[in-house]
Order: C-alpha cells, then sequence, then structure tokens
C-alpha cells in the first residue's frame, strides 16, 4: 500500500471516530434526561415554596416561638375570625376577652407583621388589646400605633386614592366613612383610652400622655376624637 493511501485511510478512521463520539454524546445526553427529571422554568418554579398570603403569614408568624397552648388557641381561633371576616363572631368575648401578657405580645407581633393595608385585622388586634391595659408594655404598643402615618388608601396607604388629593379632608359621608375605616387603629387605640381609666397613677399619667399626642395627629379625625375624649377627663 502507497503512503498516500495508507495517509487517507487513517484520516478516514479519525474521522469516523469524531462522529462516532459526537453521536454518541448526543444520545446519551438525551436519553439521560427523562422527562420527569428535566427542569423547565415552570417546573423549576413550582419547585420554588408557595408565598402565603399576607395574612396567612401574619397569623403564622407566631409558630416558631414556644407559646402556651391556650395562647396558641387564641391565635388559631383569631386567625379564623380573620378569615371570615365575621367582627361579630362571639368568641371575640367568650375567647378572647381575658388575655396574658403572652398573649398580647403574640398579637403585637402579628400586628407588625400585617400589611399596613389591612386596616381592619390591624383595628381588631388593637381593640383586643385595648381591652387588656395593665402595663407600661400595653400603652407604648398604643402609642406606636398613634404614631404611624395616616393610611391614605387601602389599595397603598402610601398613595392617596384616586382622584383624591386628600381623603381625610373631605367632608362628604362616603369620605367620612372610608377615613373612619383607615383610621380605624387609632381611633380603637383612642377608644380604648376612652374606656379604660387606669386606676395606678403612673398608667393614668401614661394615658393622658397618649391622648395630647393625639391631639396632633395628622388625620382630623384621630386629633378631633383625642381632644374631646381630653376636654371631657379634664
Amino acid at each position: 500500500m502507497s503512503t498516500k493511501r495508507k495517509w487517507a485511510t487513517l484520516a478516514l478512521f479519525l474521522v469516523a471516530a469524531v462522529v462516532g463520539y459526537i453521536l454518541w454524546t448526543v444520545v446519551f445526553s438525551l436519553t439521560a434526561a427523562s422527562p420527569e427529571q428535566s427542569i423547565t422554568p415552570n417546573s423549576a418554579q413550582a419547585l420554588l415554596p408557595a408565598e402565603p398570603p399576607p395574612l396567612q403569614e401574619a397569623v403564622s408568624a407566631n409558630n416558631e416561638t414556644a407559646l402556651s397552648p391556650d395562647v396558641q388557641k387564641q391565635l388559631s381561633i383569631l386567625g379564623e375570625i380573620f378569615s371570615s371576616k365575621n367582627d361579630n363572631d362571639p368568641r371575640m368575648d367568650n375567647e378572647l376577652r381575658v388575655l396574658s401578657d403572652d398573649a398580647k405580645s403574640a398579637l403585637i407581633k402579628m400586628y407588625q407583621q400585617l400589611p399596613l393595608e389591612n386596616r381592619n385585622e390591624r383595628g381588631t388586634i388593637v381593640f383586643l388589646i385595648g381591652r387588656n391595659l395593665n402595663n407600661k408594655k400595653d400603652y407604648q404598643f398604643l402609642k406606636e400605633v398613634l404614631l404611624e402615618a395616616p393610611c391614605l388608601s387601602l389599595q397603598n396607604c402610601f398613595q392617596n386614592m384616586p382622584n383624591n388629593t386628600d381623603s381625610h379632608d373631605h367632608q362628604d359621608h362616603t369620605a367620612n366613612s372610608m377615613a373612619i375605616v383607615l383610621d380605624y387603629p387609632q381611633l380603637t387605640a383612642l377608644k380604648a383610652l376612652q374606656k379604660n381609666k387606669a386606676t395606678k397613677q403612673e398608667l393614668r399619667a401614661l394615658e393622658s400622655d397618649l391622648l395630647h399626642m393625639a391631639t396632633s395627629s395628622r388625620s382630623r379625625l384621630v386629633s378631633e376624637l383625642a381632644s374631646e375624649i381630653s376636654s371631657n377627663r379634664e
């Protein structure tokens, strides 16, 4: 065999080997990735944990903390009431009337987890704690509630409602009703101070300080109610 024929045969052999290796690689990659194992953008997204709704997240936020069975039961009941949106649920008075310090701490944590736009749920928590005011921590919570910036709309507390430059200043019935909803946590805090009338001198002083502070609120309704309550106490 001549030298040229030898080199031609060797070249054909090398080409065949390379082509064979490429085909083997392709076939192996196709057979190794079965439909069950392949990851598409949709299936990858499905592998991510579902993000719980803000309300559900707030209700379950206390599960990481060791709580007594009684407190866990009360939180569970409140979660059910929130889900049903029934503010007249008799369990509000039967099961949630008396709160321990641990229960109040858990509710404050839940309040902090709730979106600002959940005005009813936040106001309900203020109402429950407001019926059990007996220490400085309770009044500190009310202070933080009263110091919150006014919520401008149920869609976004930081943006005014459409076609409304300032929902708190409109005098018509509809706007006034909406203002009550938006100010519900703060108005509930003031009503709690109005009804509580602490017996301890130290706590009475805290009540007076909070009422005086609230008279300077940027919310017209909050400011007016605080002034009314303060004047009736004098």
